[in-house]
Order: structure tokens, then C-alpha cells, then sequence
């Protein structure tokens, strides 16, 4: 009986956590503006999904949680101006819990939330590049486990779907249960390469520094157009 109810019990919490991105317009994989937001040579699991029968439902409907432990470096998922933070809490509770808001050059807002009150204090107003530290996870607001909360949201706060340019996946969009790393995929490296090999400056690329970095030092001459 108790083999039968645990059975039970975690095919409910996988259906409940898992969700639906049935309805959703995602943007290619190739044409997002968006990383995974943590450092580089880590690896985070899904642990919620969009539009799920636990929290992510109405305005909440395009979130993403991903589990982190508590001091795990949290990352700008795209570049922009802080209009807002709050780490002003320090454990679980009902309320928002501390949070910082990046708002991007199309109007566009990133929420990060759930941080920990001992991570980097941004200023509002400052400019933050992709990838730059912005704080770190925490288990603060209305939550059971350490995770970050991640949601992008258009004006008026519409809730937009959001997919990675660095997630593993055809389309770019994460799977619950599994794992994902934030380095560049197979097509992201093949795009580095391409463009190096015709010319274009290492510093232009949408890459991970260290990528185009490596590349840029194996380059040579008979790769460079016009020779």
C-alpha cells in the first residue's frame, strides 16, 4: 500500500510541476536574446515548468524554476537596466520574496526571484551585461525548496513565453527533470566557428568569451577572406 500511495504521490507532483507549452510562441532557439542565468561550467535541473497545476498559472504561466542551491551565483540572462530589487528578506514566508528586475532594450522585463539577502547589491539604474553576476539564489517569499524563479514579461506585465539560446533542446525550451548546463550548444558553436572563419570579430559574436576567445587564437590567415 505504501509502495502504491509514494507511486502515486510522485506521479502527481510530476504532472503538477510539469505543465504545458501547448499555446506558446517561443522564439527559435537561434533567434532568442535570452542564456540560462547562472555561470558558465554549471548545471541547474527544471524543476517547474510553464503552466503548471501548482504555481506557474495565470501571470505566472510563462515562469521557469530551476533548483539551485542557496549562494549558487545567479547570472543577467540578457543585458539591461535594474528597475527594481528587493533583498530584504531572509527565509520562506507569504510574500514576494527578494527579487531583481532587468528591463531590456525592447521594453521587455527579466524577473529573478527567490535570491538570497547575502548576494551583490545592484543599484537601481545600472547597466548589467548578459552573463554579468547579479545576485545569488536563495530560498526567500513563497517557497518549499531552494530554487530561482525566472520570468520574462512584456508592457503592462503580459507574461511572455521564454525560451534559451544555450538550452540543449531543438527549440530551445527546457524539460522538466532534466539538467541543463550554460554553455554554448552544437549550433551555437557552429555559428562561433562560421562566423569567425568569415571574418567577423570575436567581440561581435553572441558567444560565451571563452569560445570565441579559443577560436579567435586558432585563426590564420588562409581563413580570412579574401586570401
Amino acid at each position: 500500500m505504501a509502495v502504491v500511495l509514494l507511486a502515486a504521490t510522485a506521479t502527481f507532483v510530476a504532472v503538477a510541476l510539469t505543465g504545458s507549452t501547448d499555446g506558446l510562441q517561443f522564439a527559435p532557439r537561434g533567434e532568442t536574446p535570452y542564456s540560462l542565468p547562472w555561470e558558465r561550467g554549471s548545471s541547474h535541473l527544471c524543476v517547474q515548468g510553464n503552466q503548471t497545476w501548482a504555481t506557474h498559472r495565470g501571470g505566472l504561466g510563462t515562469s521557469w524554476d530551476f533548483w539551485m542551491w542557496p549562494g549558487t551565483v545567479v547570472t543577467a540572462a540578457r543585458a539591461g537596466r535594474v528597475v527594481a530589487t528587493d533583498l530584504s528578506g531572509r527565509l520562506p514566508g507569504w510574500y514576494d520574496g527578494n527579487r531583481v528586475e532587468i528591463e531590456h532594450e525592447d521594453g521587455t522585463r527579466a524577473f529573478y526571484a527567490h535570491l538570497s539577502p547575502e548576494g551583490r547589491r545592484l543599484r537601481v539604474g545600472a547597466r548589467v551585461a548578459a552573463g554579468e553576476r547579479i545576485g545569488e539564489s536563495g530560498m526567500s517569499g513563497r517557497t518549499l525548496y531552494p530554487h530561482l524563479h525566472f520570468q520574462v514579461r512584456g508592457p503592462g506585465g503580459v507574461a511572455l513565453p521564454t525560451s534559451f539560446a544555450d538550452v540543449d533542446e531543438p527549440d530551445g525550451v527546457p524539460r522538466v527533470w532534466r539538467s541543463y548546463g550554460a554553455a554554448p550548444g552544437p549550433r551555437a558553436i557552429a555559428a562561433s566557428i562560421s562566423a569567425i572563419v568569415r571574418g567577423i570579430p570575436a567581440e561581435r559574436i553572441s558567444a560565451p568569451p571563452s569560445l570565441t576567445s579559443t577560436m579567435s587564437s586558432i585563426r590564420t590567415p588562409m581563413l580570412r577572406p579574401g586570401r
